[in-house]
């Protein structure tokens, strides 16, 4: 049955439906938020902002101090009454526009955001109203009459010529179209591919059909038809063009909105959002937002933990100081700080230098664990100091065996766990059978 056709009623309704369906998505995605908490207010923003020391994690799935440091100043600003967009751009200026990992809510990155997803419902809309304009299509019921005319016919084999003297016309293309599918609907009925109930329906509207045409054409001599009321007036050679038409222009403009998009992405930028820069280049931008914004801590902790990683320790060291100098009550930057003095201590020959390297270790480290006495790694380091700098091996247990308590899942935790049997048979103390 797949020459069968179902034909609708046209007009501008379908038109009047799908303009209320995009109006009523685009009014879904640009309506105001409603009230949130702070909690879930600080998370949304920083799902929007790109860890700048991470691979594809936003600020609210990344652990970095940098991140954490990041979340605190979201907060602070959400509770000082800042409005997104305000907080949005704070971030822009100080990082540049690679740090939203969303586009903003406006122009040509808004249309690329909400095209595909107004395409889609579109889509479906059209899907829908075709659907439900097929289920409105009247249905004809066939009379005893119909049946017995019709089936005389069939039997008769001659259709082509009835009422027509061998010309052939719309009326002849309608009726041998109608008798086909009839001849469809019994197949399919017979086959089992067709339900009982619809192949009563479209057979009786199909033979009722094909019967009125049959009687049109033995009262009226065949002549050229009118379009029909139902159909469209154009050909469909010109409605296939149309509709071609429209699906390339809609493809031309959201392509080009990709462009325009994608074309305005920073050098060294990926077309995902990921960027593909060297170690100078990634150095030197968190140097320049060092030097833009001086009194930002986050900025000295983003540059002081890149240049851990690069084995730059006495300028990571002098980051690190300047954060804690700035952010009191943020642990990471002098437990950071502590753990370099520490490991410079250990590397040095001289009793005197080493002595003090020591201390400024110490004093970092403590004010570190009174800031934060949770701050798990400032556990660690603080352990370390004891056991291995100052040879205070009972001094070591609990420091180790509290930040087990506080991170027992890391990847040091096994290591630990081993200092902690060291320190305690150093310290002639017994195992405890918590917290490993």
């Amino acid at each position: 049955m797949s020459e069968r056709r179902h034909r609708a009623i046209s007009g501008p309704w379908a038109w009047l439906a799908l303009g209320a369906v995009v109006v009523a998505t685009l009014t879904w995605v640009a309506w105001p938020r409603g009230s949130e908490s702070i909690d879930a207010h600080v998370t949304r923003l920083a799902a929007e902002l790109r860890c700048l020391e991470c691979e594809g994690l936003s600020v609210a799935d990344a652990s970095t101090s940098t991140a954490r440091a990041t979340r605190a100043d979201i907060r602070q600003r959400v509770e000082d009454g800042q409005r997104d967009e305000e907080i949005r751009q704070a971030y822009v200026d100080l990082y540049g526009e690679r740090v939203l990992l969303v586009p903003t809510s406006s122009g040509v990155s808004a249309l690329v955001w909400a095209l595909p997803v107004t395409a889609l419902i579109v889509a479906g809309a059209g899907v829908g109203v075709v659907a439900w304009r097929s289920r409105r299509a009247r249905r004809l019921t066939a009379s005893a009459a119909d049946e017995e005319l019709v089936a005389r016919v069939v039997a008769s084999g001659d259709v082509a010529d009835l009422g027509g003297g061998g010309s052939r016309g719309p009326y002849d293309e309608e009726r041998d179209f109608l008798l086909r599918s009839i001849a469809d609907l019994d197949t399919e009925h017979v086959t089992g591919e067709l339900d009982a109930e619809t192949y009563t329906i479209l057979h009786a509207d199909y033979t009722a059909r094909v019967a009125t045409l049959l009687r049109e054409r033995e009262q009226d001599p065949p002549k050229p038809a009118a379009p029909r009321s139902d159909e469209p007036s154009s050909t469909p050679w010109a409605r296939r063009l149309l509709v071609g038409g429209g699906v390339v222009v809609f493809a031309c403009i959201a392509g080009g909105l990709l462009a325009v998009a994608l074309g305005a992405r920073l050098p060294g930028e990926l077309s995902s959002g990921n960027e593909s820069v060297s170690t100078e280049e990634r150095e030197g931008r968190l140097r320049q937002a060092v030097a833009d914004n001086p009194d930002d801590p986050g900025a000295h902790l983003a540059l002081a933990n890149w240049l851990v990683q690069n084995d730059d320790l006495a300028g990571a060291l002098e980051e690190y100081d300047t954060a804690a100098a700035l952010d009191a009550t943020d642990p990471e930057a002098p437990a950071q700080a502590g753990w370099i003095l520490f490991l410079t201590a250990s590397g040095t020959p001289d009793e005197q230098q080493q002595t003090a390297l020591l201390e400024g270790a110490r004093e970092r480290l403590d004010r570190a664990v009174t800031v934060d006495p949770d701050y798990a790694d400032a556990r660690f380091y603080r352990g370390m100091l004891r056991f291995r700098g100052d040879g205070d091996a009972a001094g070591a247990v609990p420091e180790f065996q509290r930040y087990l308590v506080l991170a027992p899942e890391s990847p040091l935790a096994e290591q630990v766990r081993q200092l902690l049997e060291e320190a305690i048979a150093a310290s002639g103390s017994t195992v405890p059978d918590t917290p490993g």
